[in-house]
């Protein structure tokens, strides 16, 4: 036990090393002074582009709101907030965006009773929502800037790469998705061996689970909005890497459609859990594709590093709701319906 706590604290360490070399290296490489860049960018740009992260944050709570709200797990929507923050908070102590859902997964055990296992379900179809709009406006940034990928350095097609190889495990979760009658059938057949060697507990966790996807595969239309809801705030950050980048008072020569891109793209490396929060890896992947589209040095070493300090920042405010969590020591109750036999 004590050895997996000093690994995991290595562990972390060495994340956060990273993240922060990754992010000086950028720093350095641009040529930037990162005071003066804070001193110098237009404060209403930015502040139109920090509000903007949050509108993103605010879609990303509603459409987790609206999930848990189809599986019959009934939260007050500011109790969603509330653990959405927290989460925010954990991604920055965290490689990835797994420390979030881990801590939304622990205060949803206090929150949603005997309904765990589908609020369970939530936070990991949650994620897979978010990628899924991710993954989708990714793929339409692609082809909106696919003659400067075609003809820009060979770092480009390796992040066509990195899209093409996460399309492919998006798909094949959909058909999963789609196809689990059939697989659930076929996992019928193995049930009574199953029984024999599983615990029980177990057994019915995955049983509810199962409930849970059903409940979401009977409403397309529902499924449909929730990616819709994905995809807004996926947009929204790109505008506001758009905005920031208009505010840094150099000369911007680029149009929103290289803003996209840079955005979708970091922002999926950024999920892949090497450093906390993606620090330090969406700050690299952005410089490379703005400089790719043609800005200049000082501007694809600025935008990245103002848009790193919106997201701290909220993440930070994530962490006063932490504060107030552990002050009220309360827990908002939930009210939940019984799944109706089919």
């Amino acid at each position: 036990m004590r050895q997996s706590k000093v690994w995991r604290t290595l562990r972390g360490v060495l994340s956060l090393a990273v993240a922060l070399s990754l992010v000086a290296w950028v720093i350095v490489r641009s040529g930037i002074e990162p005071v003066k860049v804070l001193a110098t960018v237009d404060g209403r740009f930015f502040f139109a582009a920090f509000l903007l992260y949050g509108v993103g944050f605010l879609s990303a709570s509603w459409r987790w709101f609206l999930l848990l709200g189809h599986i019959r797990v009934h939260l007050p929507f500011l109790t969603v907030l509330r653990l959405a923050l927290i989460g925010l908070f954990f991604n920055l102590l965290v490689p990835g965006g797994v420390g979030g859902d881990l801590i939304k997964m622990v205060y949803m055990r206090r929150e949603s009773g005997d309904r765990y296992p589908q609020a369970l379900l939530t936070v990991l179809l949650d994620r897979v929502l978010g990628l899924a709009g991710l993954l989708l406006v990714a793929v339409l940034s692609v082809a909106w800037n696919l003659p400067m990928i075609v003809n820009g350095p060979p770092q480009l097609r390796a992040l066509m790469m990195v899209v093409a190889g996460s399309s492919v495990v998006g798909l094949l979760a959909g058909l999963c998705f789609l196809l689990w009658p059939w697989i659930s059938r076929w996992v019928g057949r193995w049930k009574k061996k199953a029984e024999s060697l599983l615990p029980t507990n177990l057994l019915s966790i995955v049983g509810k689970l199962g409930d849970a996807l059903d409940l979401l595969r009977a409403a397309p239309g529902k499924l449909l909005g929730l990616i819709v809801l994905s995809t807004v705030g996926h947009l929204t950050a790109a505008v506001g890497v758009y905005l920031i980048a208009k505010g840094t008072g150099d000369p911007f020569p680029l149009g929103f459609a290289p803003c996209l891109l840079a955005t979708q793209l970091s922002n999926l490396v950024a999920a892949v859990p090497l450093t906390p929060g993606g620090l330090g890896g969406r700050d690299l992947i952005m410089s490379l594709l703005l400089g790719a589209a043609g800005a200049p040095a000082v501007l694809a070493g600025s935008v990245p590093v103002l848009v790193t300090v919106c997201l701290v920042s909220w993440s930070l405010l994530g962490g006063l709701a932490l504060l107030w969590e552990r002050g009220a020591g309360v827990s908002a109750g939930m009210a939940t319906e019984t799944p109706k036999d089919s």
